[in-house]
């Protein structure tokens, strides 16, 4: 292998058997350096920061720190985002920006919309426009249950599917059912929507 020092422009050809100093052959030969010149790791990608790390290049090597908006967790080591209005009914996925469970809305996720825990709503200013009725209910507010379904869909109760006689487009309450099965003669089964 050939060696070059940086100190001058002499190749230094190393064989196995002995060394010596001179103009380095076209063929077969190849470079290399006797000092390693300076890397910038951070400039050409040779570092193992992440996407919410910045990197800083050392002297030997490089360094990671969170960037502006994150903060290195003690529990899982790696840099997680700030939200410094808080997440109250949800998650800080980026720097001030919260993802709201389900049913919540807001820049901190405190506003619960007004779908009685069965649907997110259009936003804070919107509460009541409900924009999908899950967990088998339906209406403006996702206050009643889908047909053959009966309980009470109000305040987060989820309707269970009950087949009636005929199977029948009937929504009731528990109630309302319990006192259809015990007089069904003088039920009316009536459809609500």
């Amino acid at each position: 292998s050939y060696l070059f020092s940086s100190l001058s422009p002499v190749c230094v050809c190393v064989h196995v058997s002995d060394v010596s100093e001179g103009v380095c052959p076209q063929r077969n030969s190849s470079w290399s350096f006797l000092h390693c010149p300076k890397e910038d790791e951070c400039a050409n990608g040779h570092h193992h920061c992440n996407i919410t790390q910045d990197c800083h290049d050392l002297t030997q090597g490089y360094h990671c720190t969170c960037k502006q908006g994150y903060v290195l967790s003690r529990v899982s080591g790696q840099c997680e985002p700030v939200c410094a209005q808080g997440c109250v009914n949800g998650t800080c996925v980026s720097p001030g920006v919260c993802q709201c469970h389900f049913g919540f809305v807001g820049d901190n996720c405190s506003s619960q919309c007004h779908c009685n825990k069965h649907s997110n709503c259009k936003g804070v200013s919107e509460p009541d426009k409900c924009l999908e009725c899950k967990n088998n209910t339906m209406g403006d507010h996702c206050e009643k249950c889908k047909p053959l379904y009966v309980g009470s869909a109000v305040g987060g109760g989820t309707p269970f599917r009950e087949f009636f006689n005929g199977n029948r487009a009937v929504c009731l309450s528990r109630d309302e059912h319990k006192r259809a099965l015990d007089h069904p003669k003088t039920t009316l089964w009536t459809q609500t929507a």
